[in-house]
C-alpha cells in the first residue's frame, strides 16, 4: 500500500479515536512531504500481548 504524506502525522493507540489524542499520550512525527510505501506486521505473542508495527518507506527518492 502507498500513501502520500503532506507533513506530520499523529501516531496513537488505536483503542483511542482521533478526536481524542488531547486526552491521551501520542507522538508527533514529522514526515517529508512525498509518496510512502506503508508495510505492516501485527504481532500477538500471547492473549495479553499485542503491537502492529508500521513501516514508512520513502519512495520519492531514487536509488
Amino acid at each position: 500500500m502507498t500513501s502520500v504524506s503532506s507533513g506530520s502525522a499523529e501516531l496513537f493507540d488505536s483503542g483511542y479515536t482521533g478526536d481524542g489524542l488531547e486526552y491521551t499520550t501520542h507522538l508527533a512525527v514529522d514526515l517529508a512531504r512525498g509518496t510512502y510505501l506503508i508495510r505492516t506486521a501485527f504481532v500477538q505473542p500471547d492473549k495479553r500481548t499485542a503491537l502492529v508495527l508500521v513501516h514508512l518507506a520513502d519512495q520519492t527518492k531514487s536509488a
